[in-house]
């Protein structure tokens, strides 16, 4: 008599209070996963923001911020695209971030900031809102990106970015940098000391050094004359009669020893000395930089056997990629497409220091054709050979197609090189040997000189003085120094 009323509304009532629950959790649950994206998206325009200042020094004219005025030990950038360049010197004269000393050329603090820069999402991925990834460009997201000085000795800066979603949800994330140790080559062409003999080396855009003893041509009018007025174009030097055009803008020689030629004439010796004393660009007995401190054996072959290429070797000069068959010539090492490497390492033939002399253990690699501009350590002694086709008379020039690379002056166009067979910034351990008239874009670099009676014609790539490689960055994120700031 009414009970069963009473037991149907009770049901009801649970049922409505079940339902009205799960629509209170599903909204909770709508409104978390809305907070979550909306903390992964801000969260991901922090990152990007950290990505896009570490690039920044790479190429330092793509940062379009302001800048601030904090008095620091280095000159002071004029523009915005300075601010990120390089402006201290080293007491060995290179470029760097800090001094001698060790003090950052970053001075500034996070209200007074050395450089500050925010953009909208869009300005940073200009792509359609529906293309892959958790940042909506069409999403009114924000970055912003301040760079001031270090609280970590050996940094070189504090870089702080802060993503903010259009929703005000914002992160930010806090990063000490420290310049990133690369190789470099300060020189077109560098020897530890003389080899035996040498044919006529040409430089083109850079010069010559010998961290020992060296050798000059007998004749000065062999070495380019330094000069403003030089052309900077592709044309390679002409014969003994086209003195006229044997001029370079950037062409010097430093010997760290003695001049060898001519040997056991004291007289001649003397006279020789006299003619070089007035051309200007050559300094003999000078403390010469021979780059080898910049190419740490150890270290890079870690880094070749993590990021890059690394090959173990044998007596008879075959590569094995990893120290695993099969066995390759250089030239398919060097022509290998797996990818960009951060350098490509050729060990020794026990895997231990180079060693010079009669227990030595350094192998010796032949190579005719080269590409790429990551660094090349050969821990051997290296014969370039470019090849020739079989049907070629014995003297014909190689074919091969012209290379365009980048100016030397800072506002010049690209230029195109002819006939250049090896491309970039080689450290070879012992000696380098020129079998055939050899053209090479780059640099090079030998413990235990040079020798061969044919030409080795450089080009020098300046940036390679600088440690500029592809793949290889100029600064990079200080281990342990990542945190999130709390907001």
């Amino acid at each position: 008599r009414g009970g069963a009323l009473v037991l149907v509304m009770l049901v009801l009532l649970l049922f409505t209070l079940l339902g009205t629950a799960a629509v209170q959790m599903g909204a909770y649950e709508i409104e978390q996963s809305e907070l979550q994206a909306a903390q992964q998206e801000a969260g991901d325009l922090a990152e990007s923001g950290v990505e896009l200042g570490v690039g920044w020094f790479t190429r330092p004219e793509t940062f379009t911020g302001r800048i601030g005025s904090a008095a620091g030990p280095c000159p002071a950038p004029a523009r915005a695209d300075t601010a990120l360049a390089k402006r201290c010197r080293r007491r060995n004269g290179r470029a760097s971030f800090s001094t001698a000393g060790g003090e950052s050329q970053f001075q500034g603090t996070l209200s007074q900031p050395d450089g500050a820069i925010s953009l909208s999402a869009a300005e940073l991925l200009p792509r359609s809102p529906g293309s892959p990834g958790s940042i909506d460009p069409a999403g009114g997201g924000r970055i912003e990106v301040v760079l001031f000085g270090p609280t970590t000795p050996g940094a070189i800066c504090t870089l702080q970015s802060t993503g903010r979603t259009a929703g005000g949800t914002s992160r930010t994330i806090r990063v000490e940098l420290y310049e990133a140790a690369a190789p470099v080559l300060t020189a077109a062409a560098g020897a530890g000391a003389a080899g035996p003999a040498v044919g006529p080396v040409r430089l083109h855009w850079g010069g010559l050094r010998y961290g020992d003893n060296g050798r000059l041509p007998v004749d000065p009018d062999q070495v380019p004359v330094l000069t403003l007025l030089a052309p900077v174009d592709g044309r390679p030097y002409a014969g003994p009669e086209g003195v006229d055009e044997r001029l370079d803008q950037w062409m010097d020689v430093v010997i760290g020893g003695r001049l060898l030629e001519p040997a056991g004439d004291a007289t001649a010796q003397l006279a020789l000395l006299q003619r070089w004393a007035g051309r200007g660009n050559v300094r003999i007995g000078a403390t010469a930089p021979t780059d080898v401190d910049d190419w740490p054996y150890w270290e890079l072959k870690r880094l070749a056997r993590r990021f890059g290429r690394y090959y173990t070797t044998d007596q008879q000069g075959w590569l094995y990629r990893d120290g695993r068959p099969p066995a390759i010539e250089a030239d398919a090492a060097f022509g290998a497409v797996d990818g960009p490497a951060s350098v490509l390492f050729i060990d020794t033939i026990d895997g231990q220091l180079p060693r010079l002399g009669p227990d030595g253990n350094l192998p010796t690699i032949t190579l005719s054709r080269s590409v790429g501009r990551y660094p090349v350590y050969i821990g051997g002694n290296l014969i370039l050979a470019p090849s020739v086709p079989p049907s070629a008379p014995p003297l014909a020039p190689i074919s091969v197609a012209p290379l365009v690379v980048p100016s030397p002056l800072a506002d010049g166009g690209p230029v195109e090189l002819e006939g250049v067979e090896f491309s970039g910034g080689f450290f070879v351990a012992g000696r380098l040997t020129v079998e055939r008239e050899s053209r090479l874009y780059g640099a090079i670099y030998a413990s235990d000189g040079f020798e061969g009676t044919d030409h080795l014609e450089i080009w020098y790539d300046r940036r390679l003085g600088e440690g500029l490689w592809p793949g290889w960055p100029v600064v990079s994120i200080l281990p342990g120094s990542w945190r999130v700031i709390a907001q």
